[in-house]
C-alpha cells in the first residue's frame, strides 16, 4: 500500500457534515437563508443519486418509508434538506471534544432557526432526525498499518416525530423576506424570560393534539396579558388581546369574540374533558393571535406590567365595543 497520502495523527484533516430532511414545505423554502453554515438544499430519495440511505443508515425502502411525506411534490423523489459541511485540521487527540461540541451546538442552532421560521409563518416545518458524520484522512498506526477516524450519529427529535401532518406550505416572496430578516434578528432563548416561556408554549402547540395545543396557546396569552391571581380571565384576555393587536373597531370586536369562544373551548376541555368541539381551524386562528401578539411584544421596549397597564387603558377607551 502506498503511504504517500497517509498523514501523521498529530495533524489530521477532518471532514464534518450535518444533514436533516425537512418536512412541511415546498421548494420555496430554498429561498430562505439559514445561518451558522447551514443551507437548504434539494436532495433525492433515490439512493443512487444522493445516498441519503447511507446518510441515515437505512435501506432504500426504509428511506422511502421514513421520508415519503417530505417530498416537495408528487412528480419527483426530491426532498429539501438542511445541510452543513466543513473541514479543518486538528490533532487526533482532540477530535472527540471537537465533534461533540460541534454536533451539540449544530443541533440547537438548526432547531432554533426552524423555530424562528415557525414563529413568522404558520407551518409545521420540522425535521425528525438529524445525521452527523465525521471522517479523517488516513494516518499511521505504526510503521506498517494505517487507519482513519469515522464517526456517524443519528439523533431523533421526539416532538417532531409526534407531529402527524403531510401538509406542505409555500412561502411567498414577502414571507421569505420577513423570515430572512427574522433569522438575523431573533435568537433563542429570548432574553425576556416571560416572552421566552410564551414562545415555548406557542411552538409546542405544533407538536401535540388539539386539546393540548389550545391549552398551551391560551396559557401563552395569559403570560402576555394577565397578572398573577387575575380574575375573570376570559374577558380580560379577550379584551386585552384584541386592543393590543388592532386599532380598527371591527377587528377589535371580531378578535374579542373569537378569543372568548376559544377560551370557552379550552375551559370545556380543562374542566370537563370535552375536546370534540376543538377544530384545527381553532388552533390555527389562536396560534395566529399568539404569534402576532408575541412578535409585537418583542418589537416593543416595555415590561409586562407596562404592557398590561397600557392595554387596560385601551380597553377603557373601547369599552363600547364590548357592550359596556
Amino acid at each position: 500500500m502506498s503511504m504517500e497520502n497517509v498523514q501523521s495523527k498529530d495533524n489530521l484533516e477532518f471532514t464534518y457534515s450535518v444533514c436533516a430532511v425537512i418536512f412541511g414545505a415546498d421548494e420555496s423554502l430554498l429561498k430562505i437563508h439559514l445561518h451558522d453554515g447551514f443551507s437548504f438544499q434539494k436532495r433525492s430519495l433515490n439512493p443512487n443519486v444522493d445516498n441519503l440511505n447511507e446518510v441515515f443508515d437505512t435501506s432504500s425502502i426504509g428511506l422511502r418509508r421514513e421520508y415519503e411525506s417530505a417530498r416537495v411534490d408528487q412528480e419527483s423523489l426530491d426532498v429539501i434538506c438542511a445541510v452543513k459541511y466543513k473541514s479543518y485540521r486538528r490533532p487526533i487527540v482532540n477530535f472527540r471534544d471537537s465533534y461533540y461540541n460541534d454536533s451539540d451546538l449544530d443541533l440547537v442552532t438548526l432547531d432554533n432557526q426552524i423555530r424562528v421560521i415557525r414563529l413568522i409563518k404558520e407551518c409545521p416545518l420540522r425535521f425528525k432526525k438529524i445525521a452527523f458524520h465525521l471522517s479523517s484522512e488516513r494516518y499511521y498506526l505504526n510503521d506498517e498499518t494505517s487507519s482513519a477516524v469515522k464517526k456517524n450519529e443519528i439523533v431523533t427529535i421526539p416532538e417532531a416525530v409526534n407531529t402527524q401532518t403531510d401538509l406542505r406550505f409555500h412561502f411567498s416572496e414577502e414571507e421569505v423576506e420577513r423570515i430572512n430578516r427574522a433569522l438575523s434578528e431573533i435568537s433563542f432563548p429570548l432574553t425576556d424570560k416571560l416572552l421566552n416561556s410564551c414562545h415555548g408554549y406557542y411552538d409546542l402547540s405544533y407538536h401535540t393534539e388539539k386539546s393540548i395545543s389550545i391549552t398551551l396557546l391560551i396559557t401563552a396569552l395569559e403570560i402576555l396579558f394577565l397578572k398573577k391571581d387575575a380574575r375573570n380571565k376570559k374577558e380580560k384576555i379577550a379584551k386585552r388581546c384584541a386592543v393590543f393587536l388592532y386599532d380598527r373597531d371591527e377587528q377589535i370586536k371580531n378578535t374579542y369574540s373569537a378569543v372568548k369562544e376559544l377560551y370557552k373551548k379550552r375551559s370545556n376541555f380543562v374542566h370537563e374533558g370535552k375536546a370534540s368541539a376543538i377544530t384545527e381551524e381553532d388552533i390555527i386562528l389562536l396560534r395566529a393571535f399568539v404569534r402576532d401578539a408575541l412578535l409585537k411584544a418583542l418589537s416593543l421596549s416595555e415590561t409586562k406590567s407596562q404592557r398590561i397597564d397600557r392595554v387596560k387603558r385601551l380597553v377603557i377607551q373601547h369599552k363600547e365595543l364590548f357592550g359596556e
